[in-house]
């Protein structure tokens, strides 16, 4: 009887290990198009993400979504739940005009299941790169540089003459004077 009893205690202890609901790690993105980092030609028309779990989709205030272009301007969108909340694609009002330079893409999400929230920020360069804009500088020497390095030569050269030529007047050296009292020519 006792052994019994010992045996229903243990599977009461453990029924809350047993029962627990299933833990969730936090929310991350395992696919993005355009990829985080992007460098583009024109900012996309459609942002496509997937995340590692579903996500509650049905109420809009469990989601947020944010477009910003590179003067700070926030764009409208329309956000497209795929079937079972996995995975979104937002549409983005862009202007007719489009400002080069770095868009970004906030997010944030809570989990279909648990109280996880998963956020985060894409960027996308678009039009020329501050590596490509630099990139026609880089073509050849730079010719202020060089304009520098050649004043300081001859001007460094004409201080090192100058100097040169007042140690010499001071000391008396003169290579090409002959020396005094020897008029005549010996022939050495």
């Amino acid at each position: 009887m006792k052994l019994v009893l010992a045996l229903l205690l243990l599977t009461l202890a453990m029924a809350p290990a047993l029962l627990a609901s299933p833990a969730y790690a936090q929310i991350e993105i395992v696919e993005a198009d355009p990829p985080d980092g992007s460098e583009l030609d024109e900012p996309p028309d459609v942002v496509h993400l997937c995340f590692s779990q579903p996500v509650k989709y049905r109420d809009s205030a469990s989601f947020n979504f944010r477009y910003v272009m590179p003067d700070d301007r926030a764009l409208g969108m329309r956000i497209v739940f795929g079937p079972g909340g996995e995975c979104v694609d937002i549409f983005p009002g862009l202007p007719a005009v489009r400002p080069e330079g770095e868009y970004s893409f906030e997010w944030q999400v809570a989990a279909a299941e648990g109280d996880e929230v998963g956020s985060g920020t894409l960027h996308f360069m678009v039009g020329e790169t501050p590596e490509a804009a630099g990139a026609d500088d880089d073509d050849g020497p730079d010719i202020l540089l060089l304009a520098l390095i050649t004043i300081a030569g001859v001007g460094g050269a004409a201080v090192l003459f100058t100097l040169g030529y007042f140690v010499r007047r001071r000391i008396g050296y003169d290579p090409h004077r002959p020396p005094e009292g020897d008029e005549g020519g010996d022939d050495h």
